[in-house]
């Protein structure tokens, strides 16, 4: 799957053909309505999702490499690594849509990633379970209180663009 000395080819096709398979189960998602038919049955969409984030965090757990690195090749097992992706992109979608506030997030995912990698390696506990953990916990914070600040704008069209 990846190994050292791995080929690149040019333009980085390799990664642009790697990106086009989580471009193509995003489609599928938006397309099946995925986060909508889940939002629609609280309690089983809300088990599913915890189900999905166990198995994604059992899979990262699983793989054979500490950091997946697109760019240089390096996947470990690439159905755990597709796996442990999707098991946290996942939730964090649902999370976005039952919550508002998405364009925040996206800026607030790097910072917490660079906080989480930066707090962990400090502490000398840093691998991507406890990272995706802790960015989870994060983000869920980050999104309550961005959601609380949303709401209490009185402004109904700019209450709408903070939250798209």
């Amino acid at each position: 799957m990846s190994f050292i000395g791995a080929v690149n080819l040019p333009w980085n096709l390799d990664v642009a053909l790697m990106a086009v398979l989580f471009l193509e189960v995003g489609y599928i998602i938006q397309r099946s309505d995925l986060l909508h038919n889940l939002e629609s049955k609280p309690g089983q969409g809300f088990i599913l999702v915890v189900f999905t984030l166990i198995i994604g965090l059992v899979a990262i757990a699983l793989n054979s490499v500490e950091t997946v690195d697109f760019d240089g090749n390096i996947y470990g097992n690439v159905v755990l690594m597709i796996i442990g992706a999707l098991g946290i992109t996942i939730p964090l979608m649902y999370i976005a849509m039952r919550l508002d506030g998405t364009r925040f997030i996206m800026g607030f995912d790097y910072f917490t990633g660079s906080i989480s990698h930066t707090v962990l390696e400090r502490i000398g506990i840093y691998n991507w379970v406890t990272q995706s953990v802790m960015k989870m916990v994060i983000l869920t914070i980050g999104i309550i209180i961005w959601t609380a600040i949303i709401h209490l704008i009185p402004n109904k069209s700019i209450r709408r663009t903070l939250s798209l």
